[in-house]
């Protein structure tokens, strides 16, 4: 029957991602017990689920998603098969299928045909239960009805079915589930679930998943040590959870096979039903921030986007996780990046404070009985909202008040302070008569009664606008009050009026040791190589760490810039650089000040100021006034022939010290966005400079050569221009003397060079050239 569902998250390229988003909604869940299916959407969501409509059965009415037609359009259901509430896996609700010998085998189609472009298998997986034990010989199967490019029908295909071998079973205990390998010609595919031989019995299904994994050939990148160690412990601590994967996933739109766009996702109905007020987020919220697929991310690998607010009794956590990653034959890259921000708030955990589920509120108060049924004076309200999709309405004419208890029990301390804030608006006429909108608790004490009490001054419905009104309250918690549940309680006299309540939240205040911390995460792994940022802040203590083989600081302008690379720090422009640090150029140099040859090829000889490990140093520059300088230079930008020269000029007789330095740079930009790039070929950047010397009347003779030498550094960027920067460099440092009343001269001749070649796939558009020769005498 295929790996189990907590093994195909383990396989998944993004299990680790997932799971952790799952932790955050297990915790809600868990503490809370928020809407299971919303929970599931919201957990589905990183799966990149897009095939398949209503997979846990929320939606009982209307266009539920299913049907006997081979579209699956017509809404309808197999014989004696109903929705029904008393089973179900996820969620509320899940298929009821009564046996009898009239209709033994059920169909069910499911209404998304999905495309399979690109798409390398498929993951299926359904779940069932008995309420009666079928006969053995029973099967439950899910698989495939498969259409080539023109639509038309191939074949039905199924993954290895359970066929019943008599007695009864729970759910997770006969998943069928398991990778499919799409049939060849087929272009497109819709799930189909199917039972044979159900003479007698009952057998429930719920939480059809459909997972497609495409094989792209490119990686991007993610996933720091700690950030990954992270994830798995949370996907460990809330294994139970696994099985939610899948159902937002049947509710992303019909397409191309790729994921959904912002607007698409944000389009989904379920997109919001795991936005609890527990949570302080919607799941709508999390999926518009799914890329929209410009850059092609989305279409050819996996993208995870995901935000929660979880807020408990002791505090407040919000996180947003975005990751994109790829997977292929040996290849395997993420980025991620999560942002993680925490408050000692004291907050209370209501549960769904936004409505947007069906489990979090209901018309008992029995402590730790949680009920679901709403008044009949009340419903949720899908045409108004202040967030998310949904509200609370009360109906226009409530004679008598009615409440709403939340399905939450606090508890809590004497003389706490607790702060409930909502949102109310009205519909309608404009009310004339009384009424009032406001919070109310049943308060459980310790002498055994259980008082209602409101929380604060109530709000008449007369004050109340067409617009949302932020309305807060606060409550102390008298001596003896050990458990609070909080309950929406209105009256309303006026009948054409209706009163919409939403985004309820609850906190504690004047409590000590509140704190906060913001943490952001930037992480980037291409088959174990692992680079990234990581920023924290707590109010106190700010840091910020940084994992990379090279940081640079690019300047926008040519012939600039900073590095720090494998433990050094080298500072450029034009022909001249400063390098710090402990593992740059020869010998055992710690800084270094000359020529710009780059970082390897600093040594002792070749540049005017050193430090070294031992204390040594040098120093080849002026320090004082009164010294003789003399300084040409020239910024032709021929080579070969190019001649420059320094005197005649008169002397001291005190030793000159005699600098010849070469550099030059050749700037190449493509703007070819993309995967390609400037590459370095054959070939290696050289230049062979002589110096010459004249000393009064004699004869010029060949004194001193520098031989220069280069590299082609390379900046390939998918989202900007290419540059390639191709660098020459040199310079050497002697001492001269020649009697006092003769005039000396240097001339410096380029008499060698070589390139190596740099070329781009696309068109170079544009390539910028400076060069510099000097010569610089100075006598003390």
């Amino acid at each position: 029957m295929g790996p189990s569902k907590r093994g195909f998250r383990q396989e998944l390229a993004t299990g680790a991602a997932v799971d952790a988003v799952q932790a955050s909604v297990a915790l809600v869940d868990g503490k809370v017990t928020a809407n299971a299916d919303s929970i599931s959407k919201l957990s589905a969501a990183i799966g990149n689920v897009i095939a398949v409509q209503n997979p846990s059965f929320e939606t009982v009415a209307g266009n539920i998603g299913w049907g006997t037609d081979i579209l699956g359009s017509n809404n309808a259901l197999p014989a004696a098969t109903t929705l029904t509430d008393s089973y179900a896996a996820q969620g509320k609700y899940s298929v009821r299928m009564s046996g009898g010998p009239d209709a033994p085998n059920r169909i069910m189609y499911n209404a998304q045909q999905f495309s399979l472009q690109g798409v390398k298998r498929i993951w299926l997986s359904l779940d069932s239960r008995t309420a009666g034990a079928p006969p053995e010989g029973t099967q439950v199967r899910i698989g495939l009805r498969y259409y080539d490019a023109n639509g038309a029908q191939i074949a039905n295909s199924y993954i290895p079915w359970f066929t019943a071998t008599g007695g009864t079973w729970q759910w997770g205990q006969n998943v069928v589930s398991g990778w499919h390998t799409p049939l060849a010609g087929a272009a497109s595919a819709r799930v189909i679930l199917y039972v044979q031989g159900l003479t007698a019995g009952v057998l429930l299904l719920d939480d059809v998943q459909v997972n497609l994994e495409t094989a792209t050939g490119a990686a991007i990148s993610q996933s720091l040590t700690a950030v990954s160690n992270t994830v798995t412990q949370q996907g460990q601590d809330i294994s139970a959870v696994s099985t939610r994967l899948g159902t937002v996933e049947a509710r992303q739109p019909a397409g191309s096979g790729a994921l959904a766009t912002a607007a698409s996702v944000s389009a989904v109905d379920s997109a919001s039903v795991s936005r609890d007020e527990a949570l302080g987020t919607r799941t709508g919220t999390i999926e518009a921030r799914l890329p929209p697929g410009s850059d092609k991310l989305a279409n050819e690998a996996r993208v995870v986007a995901a935000e929660s607010a979880a807020a408990t009794a002791t505090g407040a956590v919000a996180t947003q996780l975005t990751q994109v990653k790829a997977t292929a034959e040996g290849a395997n890259a993420s980025i991620t990046n999560l942002m993680e921000v925490s408050a000692t708030t004291n907050g209370i955990g209501l549960v769904d404070g936004g409505f947007e589920g069906s489990k979090g509120w209901g018309s008992s108060s029995t402590v730790d009985q949680p009920s679901y049924d709403l008044p009949s004076t009340a419903q949720y309200w899908a045409d108004t909202y202040r967030s998310g999709l949904r509200s609370l309405r009360f109906n226009p004419g409530i004679a008598s008040a009615a409440s709403v208890f939340n399905n939450s029990w606090l508890r809590v301390k004497t003389g706490q302070k607790i702060r409930v804030t909502y949102w109310a608006r009205i519909t309608g006429s404009v009310p004339t008569s009384a009424g009032y909108i406001r919070v109310s608790a049943r308060t459980y004490r310790t002498d055994g009664t259980n008082p209602y009490v409101a929380i604060g001054a109530s709000s008449p419905v007369t004050s109340l606008s067409s617009t949302w009104q932020k309305l807060t309250e606060v409550y102390t918690v008298p001596t003896g009050v050990t458990i609070m549940q909080f309950a929406m309680q209105c009256l309303n006299n006026n009948a054409n009026t209706a009163v919409y309540v939403d985004d309820v939240s609850a906190e504690l205040i004047g409590e000590e040791g509140e704190i906060a911390r913001a943490k952001v995460t930037n992480v980037l792994d291409v088959d174990g190589n692992i680079s990234g940022t990581v920023s924290e802040n707590d109010g106190v203590r700010s840091s910020y760490s940084i994992l990379a083989s090279v940081f640079r600081v690019v300047s926008k302008l040519t012939g600039m810039g900073m590095e720090w690379l494998d433990g050094y720090l080298r500072i450029w422009k034009g022909s001249a650089q400063l390098v710090l640090g402990h593992s740059f150029g020869s010998g055992d140099l710690v800084m270094w000040y000359g020529p710009n040859v780059g970082a390897a090829n600093c040594n002792k000889s070749n540049g005017l100021f050193h430090l070294d490990t031992s204390g040594g140093g040098y120093f080849g520059g002026s320090l004082s006034a009164g010294t003789l300088k003399n300084a040409v230079q020239t910024t032709t930008t021929v080579t070969t022939g190019t001649e420059l020269i320094n005197g005649p000029f008169d002397t001291n007789g005190n030793t000159r010290s005699v600098v010849l330095s070469f550099s030059r740079t050749m700037a190449y930009v493509s703007n070819a966005y993309g995967t390609s790039g400037f590459t370095a070929g054959a070939g290696e950047n050289t230049a062979t400079i002589r110096l010459y010397r004249k000393i009064g009347s004699a004869a010029e003779t060949l004194w001193q050569t520098l031989n220069a030498a280069g590299m082609v550094d390379i900046f390939n960027e998918g989202d900007a221009p290419d540059r390639a920067n191709s660098r020459w460099g040199g310079a050497l440092t002697v001492n001269d003397t020649s009697p006092a009343g003769q005039q000396v001269t240097y001339r410096a001749v380029i008499t060698g060079y070589t390139s190596q070649s740099v070329s781009h796939p696309g068109t170079i558009n544009s390539i910028t050239t400076t060069q510099n020769l000097a010569i610089i005498a100075t006598e003390q």
